[in-house]
């Protein structure tokens, strides 16, 4: 998506908006799906899979994944600004690094953990994400429907993070409050299918047929 995305002809001025805007909600649907689901059930599988050793990491295992979904899906305007200002993404980029590098010389120096750590690298991503934001919408970039993406992928991301905070000082709730986790990333996934629908990104029944039968037929001619 990155070549179309540095296109500039008149004819497709609106193209690489638009390609972003859907990769946009592309990333942030997948990532939002896979780190739910992993928020949800890591009080279970971060034992089986690591030994119980690991059971006192699932608070900085779940604000690790809510950091991937806020990267991932600020991941595409990040290219987008790469290309309308390689100044502006430097500055924030240098902003970033230095939020980080304060914050934990600040906070982990002095009785520092894992959870704080990842939470300091999550409100940095935050910080990125926003300027972005920001930049793309002073630019005259920002396509209909990208901010609701943004936003609710954002927003589903920091409820997931703070409930599986609570889950883990609430041990005795803690089968409740994993089931109202799952429920929550549904309900953000269903968010998102909302806006995409919207805002018509999601392909027809028709358009998946015909890639479907373009893959098909590409994989008999390798294997001919």
């Amino acid at each position: 998506s990155l070549a179309v995305m540095a296109q500039g002809e008149d004819q497709m001025a609106r193209t690489p908006d638009r390609v972003m805007a859907v990769c946009t909600w592309a990333t942030t649907f997948a990532s939002l799906a896979v780190a739910g689901l992993g928020i949800a059930v890591i009080p279970w599988a971060l034992p089986f899979l690591y030994g119980r050793s690991y059971a006192g990491a699932t608070a900085a295992v779940a604000i690790a994944l809510g950091t991937a979904v806020v990267h991932m899906g600020s991941g595409p305007a990040s290219a987008r600004v790469s290309i309308l200002s390689v100044r502006t993404t430097g500055l924030i980029n240098t902003l970033w690094a230095v939020l980080v590098a304060l914050a934990s010389g600040t906070f982990i120096w002095w009785g520092g953990n894992a959870a704080k750590a990842a939470f300091i690298y999550l409100g940095a991503h935050v910080v990125s994400a926003v300027l972005l934001w920001l930049t793309l919408r002073r630019r005259q970039s920002m396509p209909a429907g990208m901010s609701a993406v943004l936003a609710t992928g954002g927003g589903t991301t920091l409820v997931l993070v703070v409930l599986a905070q609570l889950r883990e000082s609430r041990p005795a709730i803690s089968g409740s409050l994993s089931g109202l986790l799952f429920f929550v990333t549904i309900a953000g996934l269903g968010a998102l299918l909302f806006i995409a629908r919207r805002q018509h990104w999601l392909p027809k029944a028709s358009q998946l047929k015909r890639l479907l039968r373009a893959q098909w037929s590409r994989r008999r001619g390798l294997h001919a």
